[in-house]
């Protein structure tokens, strides 16, 4: 799952305005095996699937004694060579001491797609209606742009025919944003990540791992792939 996710609703939860409140943590802490135990415990009335322990992040709050952890299933091969997957989260207080209750909010398909280049494994979250081996080929071709010479810029607060991943941010935000290399852009797509998300524009798509997204658009008349623009999510909570 996203990690902004919870961060969003850890935000909305503390009622502050802001990126994150002060006395909130939320980061890819390993919570201990005797909490592991009683949250997989808890996760069989919800999911049949055995949770993927590699998947887990917290989101944690010492003032409101809160404590929640999200996980995603272990994926299940479908016969179009994608995998399914279900995401949920376990809540329990501050120091864990009460009973954790978990709770299934979504599902999603993924393919595995082989990184050019640099040979890593990555799990690419796509479309529901997205045909497999087309949002692999969409991947591979979109690295493959990535990993050479040049640079973009970053995206306007809006473009037209560009529908994913809209962005709360002012335009002082964006105008204070320069053009980064292809590369740098490639990099800190991949960096220490196993997992992309693949959302599709009308006129192309974009490769995400929060913050960073980077659009891609289909030029006519032979739909030859170039990079557009490159954006980071900000999440602004107003209470």
């Amino acid at each position: 799952m996203r990690p902004v996710l919870l961060a969003t609703i850890l935000l909305a939860l503390a009622g502050c305005a802001g990126r994150a409140p002060r006395t909130a943590d939320c980061s890819p802490m390993r919570l201990r095996s005797f909490d592991l135990v009683r949250i997989q415990a808890a996760a069989k009335s919800q999911v049949e699937t055995p949770l993927d322990l590699t998947t887990q992040y917290v989101c944690r709050h010492r003032q409101r004694d809160y404590m929640r952890a999200s996980f995603d299933t272990r994926p299940v091969p479908q016969l179009d060579g994608s995998e399914h997957r279900q995401e949920l989260y376990c809540d329990s207080d501050y120091g864990r001491r009460k009973p954790w209750v978990c709770t299934r909010y979504g599902e999603f398909r993924s393919v595995r797609v082989v990184s050019p280049k640099a040979a890593q494994d990555l799990s690419v979250v796509i479309p529901s209606e997205m045909d497999a081996e087309t949002a692999r080929r969409y991947t591979v071709n979109a690295l493959s742009l990535l990993a050479q010479s040049g640079e973009t810029n970053a995206c306007p607060a809006s473009v037209e025919g560009m529908k994913t991943l809209p962005e709360m941010r002012t335009e002082a935000e964006f105008a204070a944003d320069t053009a980064r290399a292809l590369t740098s852009l490639r990099e800190s797509l991949t960096a220490d990540q196993s997992r992309l998300w693949l959302e599709l524009d009308p006129d192309g798509f974009a490769l995400s791992s929060y913050p960073l997204n980077i659009h891609f658009v289909f030029v006519t008349p032979d739909e030859t792939l170039q990079v557009r623009c490159w954006s980071e999510t900000v999440i602004l909570i107003t209470s």
